[in-house]
């Protein structure tokens, strides 16, 4: 079923099985940093974001082809955006890079791919590189104090995400014993 998000942006496919590209994108932005993914399909699209996180609102913009990180313009949202490649063999997406909102809002405005769609664009090649973003958005381990990538066993507390609100417990850790464990519902 399709439901319309109050307050979304027009949603306009542009290619083939276009949302299962988008959500194999965020599969893999949730996979690495531990959030969950809204897989309900909206018919105005999910209003700019994918993902609240300690950093801000994240969206996920999922290619076949990813030359560029496109964001329509006058419809930027988010203030982190990931470019990710999809592989139709796997049904799968891989991270390539991101940028901030002053990075979109600096880029030029185009229509690139000639869809009749005017977009700010920034060159693949050109965004931030992952590891950046592993940086700010992982977790750190309750264990041993290093940074945790990936959904090895994370937690987030529930209300507004704080950087304190985020609890992991890295591979190592995990070895050795160490888990997180529900207390009082919160976990």
């Amino acid at each position: 079923m399709i439901r319309g998000k109050l307050g979304a942006a027009t949603h306009r496919p542009l290619g083939r099985d276009y949302d299962s590209v988008g959500l194999a994108g965020e599969r893999a932005f949730a996979a690495r940093y531990g959030y969950d993914v809204d897989e309900r399909e909206f018919r105005r699209g999910d209003g700019g974001g994918d993902f609240s996180t300690l950093r801000g609102l994240v969206d996920v913009k999922t290619y076949r082809k990813p030359a560029h990180l496109l964001v329509e313009a006058g419809k930027e949202r988010a203030d982190i955006y990931v470019l990710a490649r999809y592989t139709d063999a796997t049904a799968t997406a891989d991270l390539l890079g991101w940028a901030t909102a002053a990075d979109i809002e600096a880029a030029p405005i185009s229509d690139i791919g000639r869809m009749g769609v005017q977009s700010r664009a920034i060159p693949a090649k050109d965004l931030r590189p992952v590891s950046a973003l592993d940086a700010l958005l992982g977790a750190w381990c309750v264990g041993c104090g290093t940074r945790v990538i990936g959904s090895v066993e994370r937690r987030h507390l529930g209300g507004r995400p704080k950087p304190a609100d985020f609890l992991a417990v890295c591979q190592t850790c995990v070895t050795l014993g160490w888990k997180l464990v529900a207390e009082r519902g919160r976990v």
